[in-house]
Order: structure tokens, then C-alpha cells, then sequence
């Protein structure tokens, strides 16, 4: 969880130092359903990759020039900062390496 919660800080002063101030939850949350999605696949695979497809391509429109990150500005007061949400996603998807559903071509001996 500290990864998750650097990652944020860390990924706006080298990579977005324009932004002055950044509050919100969002990004907190791509980092947990990636890091969940990634560590669960097994269940049931083809739902699980539907979503982490669907993740990645909101989060692909989201850096695309043509996206409006002022559409919840009257409900929250400001830009949503999409960037928050990559580098968040990104470290959600770091932080599962380890823990990844491996099949393995050799079953233990007993």
C-alpha cells in the first residue's frame, strides 16, 4: 500500500510537475482493481481480461488530446487529473508481479 500511495506523488512531480495541487480517491481505486483484477485471474479468465481490457482503454482515452477532463468540473469543482489514474494503474500492475496466477507445465510430485 505505501507503493500505491508514493506512486501518485511520485509519478505527478517527474512526469506532471504543471499540476500545483491534486486531491481525490480515483487513482487509489485503478490501483487496487489492477492489482486485484492481475492476482484473480484464474476464476474466471475471460471475464477478468474483459475488464483489464476495458481499464486500458479508458485509461488510453483518457491521455488522448480530445479528452475533456473538465466533464465533472460542476460536480466536484475541478479537472479530474487523468494522469493519477495511469500512474496508478501502472503500480497496480507493479505491485501484483509477484503475486500473478502462474500455470505451470509440471505438476508438484507427492
Amino acid at each position: 500500500m505505501l507503493a500505491l500511495g508514493l506512486s501518485n506523488g511520485l509519478g505527478l512531480w517527474f512526469f506532471s510537475p504543471e499540476i500545483e495541487y491534486y486531491v481525490g480517491f480515483s487513482g487509489i481505486l485503478h490501483s487496487i482493481l489492477v492489482y486485484v483484477l492481475l492476482t484473480t485471474l484464474n476464476p474466471q479468465p475471460l471475464v477478468y481480461s474483459a475488464a483489464l481490457l476495458g481499464l486500458a482503454l479508458k485509461l488510453l482515452s483518457e491521455q488522448l488530446a480530445w479528452f475533456n477532463s473538465f466533464y465533472l468540473q460542476p460536480i466536484i469543482g475541478d479537472a479530474v487529473m487523468v494522469d493519477t489514474h495511469l500512474y496508478r494503474a501502472l503500480t497496480g500492475s507493479g505491485c501484483s508481479v509477484d503475486r500473478c496466477p502462474r500455470k505451470t507445465a509440471f505438476k508438484r510430485r507427492r
